[in-house]
């Protein structure tokens, strides 16, 4: 499969994740979704730097040589949905974890389709980030896990 179609997979899975995340209220929760928003940014780093991606501002310069006002919102990907959840916390934080593993095996299939651009030490810092910061979301989603089963 091509790395930008497996990158933008894995861009829009962590940013489903992450809308899901965002209604726990706790100190790890809110450690693995900032961890989780790192990952997506990191993929979105690769995206750049393996294709000829458009640009989420794409019409940047033509507002500000027109004269408009250049805040423009982003039209890159994002989820639209939420992972869902069933409201047992226990449970979605097991199935969280779950999905972080799949990513994690996905994050292997876009290493071993971007092998050529691997060479480039960007490249390979921002894969290796990607997969740091999984890692260590799904260890915080882990940790609230067991707080939550043995209080």
């Amino acid at each position: 499969m091509h790395p930008n179609k497996l990158l933008r997979e894995a861009r829009l899975r962590i940013s489903s994740l992450a809308l899901a995340v965002k209604a726990m209220e706790s100190p790890m929760t809110e450690l693995a979704r900032t961890n989780l928003l790192m990952a997506r940014g990191h993929y979105g780093q690769l995206l750049g730097y393996t294709s000829q991606a458009v640009s989420p501002y794409a019409f940047d310069e033509a507002r500000r040589e027109a004269g408009v006002s250049t805040e423009i919102a982003p039209e890159a990907e994002r989820a639209q949905q939420a992972f869902p959840l069933s409201g047992d916390l226990v449970a979605d934080l097991d199935a969280i974890r779950r999905e972080l593993e799949d990513l994690q095996e996905l994050h292997a299939h876009v290493v071993e389709s971007l092998a050529d651009a691997m060479e480039d030490e960007q490249v390979r810092r921002f894969a290796d980030w990607a997969l740091l910061r999984l890692v260590e979301a799904k260890f915080s989603f882990g940790y609230e896990l067991g707080r939550l089963r043995h209080p």
